[in-house]
């Protein structure tokens, strides 16, 4: 919710367990936990049909009427809400039953927001809040630019919003909203296109964006920054660094930010995460890649976990390895060989009850119990 992908209870994953998933198709959504559920302890979509399941079996739970894949799946303790990619959006009761269908007019976002009686989501061109109980539209946020990222504050409440021009040339904006949708501050950022995921941390906010052009490459400069003040009308930016790569995702485990991305320039990959202080901006640590970071950079409080597929063209039996690395200094802690997924996962999720990580294959009908 709050943009940090934090998880919580989880170590380095030693072993895998596979589990063949109720439908034939492959997923089109991450898993999502069920929570306070007794038996059932994930929910995923495949095309427009929900499976859910434990790490022992799974089944179908409902196949919509809406032919639209289901791109997101929302969970709280008794229903599920799916989220298509034509816009629909539907109720599920933990038993199948659908409580309510409605539209949403534009290209749906992923990063939804579930609140007590709101399903706060974004398209390419609004925010729109649903009424949890009947479906109906509670408010909508609209904007020149379009909607980037997507995150609330646990503790105020408060809806931040990343809109862009898709212009490193032009000024993106981070908005500030109220649960009931009043816009109460905006910030615009010159010459900037924001490129991750937004990050509350320690008070601030962190982002990854593209700025100006270098002067003898003409390349667009990627980097990392940390504002604080966004929500109070004085924004300041705390700190500022360069990297190499496009930053795509921004984690934090309460200690650290840690930045994540890769790009390719003449047909050289340049890949990598890097950790840094929150207070003071140094660099703890950084680490670079042979092959592309695509995914996002989950973190637990001790550990950072990548997800590296490798092309067919590598001389590895495995093609898709998790890499666990330590965050006190940014070594390998462990790589776990994920036999038998190809192409890669969907984001993955942590089941703090079993203490394990889990995702879901991006071409085969299948998910992943990545086990300590």
């Amino acid at each position: 919710m709050d943009g940090t992908h934090l998880i919580s209870r989880v170590g380095a994953p030693q072993s895998v367990q596979v589990l063949q998933l109720g439908s034939k198709e492959a997923p089109t959504t991450s898993p999502v936990i069920l929570p306070n559920a007794d038996t059932l302890l994930f929910a995923i979509a495949q095309g427009n049909t929900i499976s859910v399941g434990s790490t022992r079996s799974c089944r179908i739970l409902a196949r919509s009427t809406d032919q639209s894949p289901i791109t997101e799946l929302v969970a709280d303790s008794v229903s599920l809400y799916a989220l298509h990619l034509n816009g629909a959006v539907e109720k599920f009761s933990l038993d199948g039953k659908l409580e309510w269908h409605t539209i949403i007019s534009g290209l749906p976002k992923l990063g939804s927001i579930l609140t007590t009686k709101l399903l706060i989501t974004s398209t390419d061109s609004a925010v729109v809040a649903i009424n949890t109980s009947d479906g109906s539209a509670q408010w909508q946020y609209h904007s020149t630019l379009h909607p980037v990222s997507l995150c609330q504050d646990p503790k105020s409440s408060i809806i931040y919003v990343a809109l862009t021009a898709n212009d490193a040339t032009a000024s993106d904006t981070i908005s500030c909203l109220t649960p009931e949708g009043t816009s109460i501050s905006r910030t615009g950022f010159a010459k900037t296109r924001i490129t991750s995921n937004l990050c509350l941390i320690a008070g601030g906010i962190a982002f990854g964006y593209l700025s100006g052009a270098d002067t003898t490459s003409q390349r667009k400069t990627a980097r990392l920054c940390y504002w604080s003040g966004v929500t109070t009308f004085a924004p300041k930016r705390t700190w500022d660094h360069a990297l190499p790569y496009i930053v795509s995702s921004v984690s934090s485990n309460g200690k650290s930010i840690i930045s994540g991305g890769f790009r390719e320039t003449e047909g050289e990959i340049i890949s990598g995460i890097d950790a840094f202080a929150i207070s003071d901006s140094a660099t703890l640590w950084k680490r670079r890649f042979s092959y592309p970071l695509v995914s996002v950079v989950t973190v637990s409080p001790a550990y950072a976990y990548i997800p590296f597929t490798f092309s067919t063209q590598a001389t590895i039996s495995t093609k898709t390895v998790l890499s666990t690395i330590d965050l006190s200094d940014g070594k390998t802690y462990n790589e776990l060989p994920i036999d038998g997924a190809m192409t890669g996962f969907a984001q993955g999720v942590a089941i703090p009850a079993e203490g394990m990580l889990m995702y879901a294959d991006r071409s085969l009908p299948q998910v992943y119990f990545l086990k300590p």
